[in-house]
């Protein structure tokens, strides 16, 4: 059987390139509007800032931690990998040493107590598993592992990080057993649940719940334009939630489907809808925190401006002639997402408090629909 280490891949030698100027400079944008809206919500929230410093933080390190990523054309792959799991690690790192923090501003009895750390913990893991998916599925030597994550061990992983190494176990054996038949099924499933469960709602002085159905109905807007959008603002947000759902709802239709009966051409068209739909919901949630009542235009520049990046990262990828550049393009994707993930599954904890269980049900549900799909059609490609 062959090896599934990366040692032993074949590796075409890097082409010598220069630095895409173009991808500093929108990182650097990136960087500037974030740090502007962080600003201008800080004025009213500062006890907000080490959630909101995060990403601009995140993207800050990128630029300078991983260089190999702003190359245009090739790039050295294995140093590209280390540099991109050293990255990793350390927002990793961040993010969790804020949570701490966080956790300990907590007040309320001690039944609250424990229902918000638990949601936290909860929360942590959940992220923690979707990014050693990406870190084993879209890094620069993902095509030289076999299996959907890579069984590790401690072996090369420094001392530093060693405690949070063996802390994010649980993490690492979901990821294991995600397969494609659990993911199709279980994502299907969950999503589609959404339709029944509350999925939206409006809370303020009078609470208002909506289920997945009057959602799709535009009975009620899609829970982030409900709850923080004014004018053309929720309009837009209103729109593009309620189209994102509904890709999400038909792909999770057509990944029975593709449970029952595999071939190429649908794999590709549940993978491209999934991916649509866990686009704008990752996107939207990271959104949520740059915006206020009171200016609500970030919400939908935000959302659609990473949907549209990430769509086109993707495309870029799937362009690529073959490996290692198609997945060092992918990773371009997945760096951009990262920051954005971390804080959209931290959503899911007020969410959770607010017991909207549909839409955290469909949350996961159209990644595991993804996961599931993008395994498929690599299976079927081999």
């Amino acid at each position: 059987m062959a090896s599934s280490s990366p040692a032993n891949a074949k590796l075409a030698p890097p082409s010598p390139a220069g630095r895409s100027y173009l991808l500093y400079a929108t990182t650097l944008l990136i960087v500037a509007g974030l740090l502007f809206l962080s600003w201008g919500k800080l004025q009213a929230e500062w006890e907000n800032a080490l959630i909101l410093l995060l990403p601009p933080v995140a993207y800050a390190l990128l630029i300078f931690r991983v260089p190999e990523l702003f190359a245009r054309g090739g790039a050295d792959p294995v140093r590209l990998d280390r540099h991109w799991e050293l990255w990793l690690r350390a927002v990793g790192c961040i993010a969790l040493a804020e949570l701490a923090l966080l956790t300990t501003t907590l007040r309320g009895h001690a039944g609250e107590l424990i229902t918000g750390i638990a949601y936290g913990l909860g929360s942590a893991y959940a992220a923690a598993t979707a990014i050693i998916i990406l870190r084993r599925n879209c890094g620069p030597l993902a095509h030289a592992y076999s299996g959907p994550v890579m069984r590790e061990t401690a072996t090369g992983v420094p001392g530093w990080f060693r405690p949070l190494y063996f802390l994010g176990a649980p993490a690492r054996f979901v990821a294991r057993k995600l397969f494609p038949g659990v993911s199709l099924g279980l994502g299907s499933i969950l999503a589609l649940s959404s339709l029944l469960l509350m999925t939206s709602g409006h809370f303020g002085c009078s609470d208002a719940w909506y289920r997945g159905y009057q959602v799709l109905t535009l009975r009620g807007r899609w829970i982030t334009a409900e709850n923080l959008a004014t004018g053309v603002s929720q309009q837009i947000s209103a729109w593009a939630g309620m189209a994102a759902y509904a890709a999400g709802l038909l792909a999770a239709v057509l990944g029975l489907v593709l449970l029952a009966r595999a071939t190429a051409p649908l794999a590709r068209i549940v993978l491209s809808l999934a991916g649509l739909a866990v686009l704008f919901v990752i996107a939207d949630g990271f959104a949520l925190f740059f915006t206020v009542p009171e200016s609500s235009s970030p919400l939908p520049i935000i959302s659609l401006a990473y949907v549209a990046m990430g769509g086109l990262l993707l495309l870029a990828a799937s362009r690529a002639a073959s490996p290692p550049k198609s997945d060092i393009a992918g990773l371009r994707a997945a760096a951009l997402f990262i920051p954005a993930i971390l804080l959209s599954y931290g959503v899911l904890i007020m969410v959770a408090t607010l017991h909207v269980w549909g839409y955290i049900a469909y949350f996961f549900g159209v990644q595991l629909v993804f996961w599931g799909a993008l395994q498929t059609s690599r299976g079927l490609q081999r």
